[in-house]
């Protein structure tokens, strides 16, 4: 009779800690899932403003070129002797 007692309260006290353990198994997974969003979301964020920047300054070494094409040879000899000296 004790022995099925002890059985019977070891059958509960494992449920009650199978049901817990699941529980936080649940909230672990998705604690995970929301930080593994999280980080692709602020991956593809930073990869957008990275693409953007790249994009903006392409875009400005063209127009310096395009400048440095368009200009005569003195005028670009002329920008040249504001930053060497001879």
């Amino acid at each position: 009779m004790i022995f099925t007692l002890l059985m019977g309260w070891l059958s509960a006290v494992w449920a009650r800690f199978a049901l817990q353990i699941s529980i936080i198994g649940a909230a672990l997974i998705g604690l995970a899932m929301v930080f593994a969003k999280g980080k692709a979301a602020g991956k593809y964020e930073y990869e957008r403003r990275s693409r953007a920047l790249n994009n903006k300054a392409a875009e400005r070494t063209n127009k310096i070129v395009n400048k440095v094409r368009l200009a005569g040879d003195e005028e670009v000899e002329r920008r040249l002797d504001r930053y060497y000296r001879d």
